[in-house]
């Protein structure tokens, strides 16, 4: 599951962030309803906000079931790279795939601080490092 789906599901736009309160509340639904199932689910986000974390702990944790975080250990360099491959917003549009560069630093940052953490929060944790010289596409 991934937010830019269910933005796109609930708006039309998956770059639109005022989607995310209905899609995270769709994705938590969604959650909830596999995890019941014990089905394995990844769940396609940053996570970069402890929060969003512990809402989908509790759900984990609610079903019995164990909460893995994959942390894609990608350079900020590559990150900032990448950016520029990623289309504008539309005509007529605000927001776009292509994330600001302040606003990619800040999220990078935030993983970083939150990532020595991740194991206290209930994580099972696994740290993968991208072949950065892979093609993003």
């Amino acid at each position: 599951m991934s937010y830019a789906a269910l933005r796109t599901e609930v708006s039309g736009d998956s770059a639109d962030p005022a989607a995310d309160p209905k899609a995270g509340a769709l994705l938590r639904d969604r959650l909830m309803d596999r995890c019941e199932a014990r089905l394995t689910t990844v769940v396609d986000g940053t996570h970069h906000l402890a929060r969003s974390r512990a809402a989908l702990l509790a759900i984990a944790a609610d079903a019995g079931l164990p909460a893995v975080a994959a942390v894609l250990s990608t350079p900020l360099e590559v990150c900032l790279a990448r950016q520029q491959d990623r289309p504008p917003p539309e005509q007529g549009k605000q927001h776009g795939l292509r994330i600001p560069e302040p606003q990619v630093r800040d999220l990078n940052q935030d993983i970083q601080d939150a990532r020595p953490g991740l194991a206290r929060e209930g994580f099972i944790v696994h740290v993968l490092a991208p072949d950065a010289t892979a093609p993003t596409s």
